[in-house]
């Protein structure tokens, strides 16, 4: 048994996820999951996800519940090295404190959405049955990175391309950000689906429900585009199995 903490939003916390039920098959271990609920997306798991394996577990943790594990890797340890000797740091405790995908997983197999969150994405994506659906993931908020490299413009672009390839296409639109949202509708109309229910915030289990929304709905796409520096699109191409573009 041993530790693993991710960090970050649902993107990163996922793909932790992942290698961490990637490395337990490989090596015949088992790993708990601790999911701390802060600022960083405030939510119970089991109202986003459900995971249809035994070999990991997860445990809600608030922030100050589980300090005894916390000094244990952070990102100075090297991640890589984890999967390969089955230790952290901390021998005794075997955590590892991570953001990223430190065993090269790409499989979401064992995990399925939340019955509500399905449920909503059904209702998002009934009407558009037949129809060719690309999604289109806009970062904003405070990734400086995904701003400077994957510019609006860039995306109005490949929806502009897609929609001469293919004139009848829908795109579904994930975007933390009101302003962009605003600006894409006005300028596709219907041919914009998104959530009208997405509060863009993390910091409510509110916010973090409709996140979960989005990238399962991204999942059921048949391409998508994704911003630079951003794994909520690689986690949603990588459930769905289906191509990633970054905008760039």
């Amino acid at each position: 048994m041993f530790y693993i903490k991710p960090q970050g939003g649902l993107g990163n916390r996922l793909r932790v996820i992942a290698s961490a039920y990637k490395l337990c098959r490989e090596i015949n271990e088992t790993a708990t999951i601790v999911w701390d609920v802060n600022s960083a997306l405030k939510c119970d798991y089991r109202k986003l996800f459900v995971l249809n394996t035994k070999i990991i577990t997860i445990k809600n943790r608030t922030i100050n519940t589980f300090n005894k594990y916390l000094y244990a890797a952070y990102d100075k340890f090297a991640y890589k090295e984890f999967g390969k000797t089955n230790n952290a740091i901390d021998v005794k405790y075997k955590m590892l404190t991570t953001c990223y995908n430190f065993y090269d997983a790409h499989d979401y197999y064992f995990l399925s959405p939340a019955v509500s969150v399905k449920n909503r994405v059904t209702e998002l994506l009934k009407k558009y049955d037949g129809k060719r659906v690309v999604g289109v993931q806009i970062r904003r908020n405070d990734n400086k990175q995904s701003i400077l490299v994957s510019p609006t413009c860039l995306f109005t672009n490949k929806i502009d391309e897609e929609l001469r390839k293919v004139p009848n296409s829908v795109f579904y639109l994930a975007t933390d950000d009101i302003t962009t949202r605003k600006e894409l509708i006005g300028k596709y109309g219907d041919r914009i689906i998104h959530n009208p229910t997405n509060q863009v915030r993390r910091d409510s289990e509110e916010g973090m429900f409709d996140a979960a929304v989005d990238l399962f709905a991204l999942s059921k796409c048949q391409k998508i585009y994704g911003s630079y520096y951003s794994s909520f699109c690689e986690v949603a191409s990588d459930i769905g199995g289906c191509e990633l573009v970054v905008v760039k």
